[in-house]
């Protein structure tokens, strides 16, 4: 019996004596000893989209199959990368950095092993841990000791390596207020009794320290001095048995206050000099 390959048809026309056997082929595409009519897809590979075209092929006389390359989604999320999978046609989106979102509206990655600062706020550190498959995010908050500038000696302030606390080296000082009672006279005249006064005794401190900056020593000087003062008023007898009304200064609170060393040392050689 006669047969054609796939695709093709059997035509039969009658010779002279006996019949005459033709293979025409067929409008359709062939794989795999399969027929396709033109525009149904074939299954060629997993990875290409592939049609039964109109065009014939003058080698085959059969429709030839068009293919295009499978068009995979490439897009991963932020802290995702897209990978290749063995045996498939596309990858996937893997998790590859800890993703942490800061006061609402700041969106960060961080590599596992890294440390992540928000800009402005060395004080909060956002660590990326991976512990298998997990990614996980861990918040650090840097609590400071107290700091007060006005409490520095001065030139002393600094910041620590991680940018977060301040410190500096804090003034020692003894310099308070002290209360003693005395007589105001004025012109002859003379309260009748003693009036409370008030005075700042005690010691400030004085430096010298280098400055990588200027090159040089560096020095500071304080002395104890008023720092708030208010005005009280006081009456004074005179001899002719009047009384006056006058006022003063009372001083609340001391403090060391930063002078010119340079004006001390030179105030202490005239004093030694004199006395000399």
């Amino acid at each position: 019996m006669f047969t054609c390959p796939v695709g093709f048809s059997v035509e039969i026309t009658m010779g002279v004596c006996c019949p005459i056997y033709h293979c025409l082929p067929k409008p359709v595409c062939v794989f795999n000893h399969t027929e396709y009519k033109p525009g149904a897809l074939v299954p060629v590979s997993q990875c290409e989209n592939c049609l039964c075209s109109d065009n014939v092929d003058p080698e085959t006389r059969l429709h030839s199959i068009k293919c295009q390359a499978a068009q995979c989604d490439t897009y991963c999320q932020v802290g995702f990368e897209y990978q290749p999978v063995s045996g498939q046609c596309c990858g996937q989106c893997v998790q590859t950095s800890c993703v942490t979102v800061y006061a609402g509206n700041i969106t960060q990655t961080i590599e596992p092993g890294k440390v992540w600062s928000p800009p402005g706020d060395k004080c909060v550190k956002f660590e990326c841990v991976k512990i298998e498959t997990q990614f996980i995010t861990m918040e650090a908050k840097t609590v400071c000791p107290y700091f007060n500038p006005d409490e520095c000696v001065p030139g002393t302030e600094f910041i620590a390596p991680d940018g977060c606390c301040h410190s500096c080296v804090t003034v020692q000082s003894n310099c308070n207020v002290s209360k003693m009672s005395t007589y105001l006279e004025s012109d002859g005249c003379k309260t009748a009794m003693p009036v409370e006064m008030g005075t700042c005794d005690g010691s400030c401190n004085t430096y010298s320290m280098y400055s990588m900056k200027d090159k040089a020593v560096q020095h500071s000087c304080s002395c104890c001095r008023e720092m708030a003062t208010s005005e009280k008023k006081a009456d004074l007898v005179c001899p002719d048995g009047s009384t006056i009304t006058q006022t003063y200064i009372y001083i609340e609170k001391c403090g060391c206050v930063e002078t010119d060393c340079a004006v001390q040392q030179k105030s202490m050689i005239k004093q030694r000099r004199k006395r000399g």
